[in-house]
């Protein structure tokens, strides 16, 4: 019996195609396949194209590794220059907190601090801070520093800011201050506006930070 059936490009022939247009056989050959040949073609066909994809996808990751790799000290470097220059670094050690008020707002106290500073000019360094603790953990500060060098120098800052409770002892803060002296060779402290960071450990009443000028 003649196996011959109709396609959308003419009649199929056995291994030939017949255009329908014309009734000539075209030079493509159709080749008879078993059904399990067809399988191993296309189980063949899904090997390669998951092959394919995880070349494609380590090839990926790769790039992302590399450009990471790349780009992290990069913006490290842009992070320390927005905060400003480096001008101090400051260690204290604080008395017991005083409890003033309690409210809905938070709980409202206050401590003293005694410690130094180290940096474009060194001193000791006494301060008194206020702050509300919300209950949400974050509060806000205000502090009242007096600042004594070697020389005699005397400098006096105000600053105000932010912190966070980080575990149940560290606490994160953040804050701005501005200086006031009559110190001739320390004067550009009155045109310093300074941004502040740190950390301060509840259990050992310890903290302690770095000091920018603002830019």
């Amino acid at each position: 019996m003649e196996d011959s059936r109709r396609s959308d490009f003419g009649v199929f022939d056995g291994n030939e195609i017949l255009s329908k247009d014309t009734g000539s056989v075209k030079s493509e050959q159709v080749f008879k396949q078993s059904p399990q040949s067809s399988i191993l073609a296309g189980l063949l066909s899904g090997l390669v194209l998951i092959v394919r994809q995880s070349a494609e996808e380590g090839r990926d990751e790769t790039s992302t590794q590399t450009n990471g790799r790349v780009g992290k000290p990069k913006m490290e470097a842009q992070y320390a220059e927005a905060k400003g220059e480096l001008i101090l670094d400051l260690k204290e050690k604080s008395t017991p907190l005083t409890i003033k008020e309690f409210s809905t707002a938070g709980v409202r106290g206050q401590f003293n601090s005694q410690g130094e500073v180290k940096g474009r000019y060194n001193a000791a360094r006494n301060s008194t801070t206020d702050f509300l603790w919300k209950p949400d953990g974050t509060g806000d500060w205000e502090s009242k520093a007096l600042e004594v060098t070697q020389e005699g120098d005397v400098i006096m800052i105000t600053a105000k800011g932010t912190f966070r409770l980080e575990s149940p002892t560290m606490i994160k803060w953040e804050g701005e201050g501005s200086y006031k002296t009559g110190s001739p060779r320390l004067a550009w402290l009155n045109n310093t506006k300074s941004r502040g960071e740190g950390t301060a450990d509840r259990t050992k009443g310890e903290s302690t930070g770095k000091i920018y000028a603002k830019k």
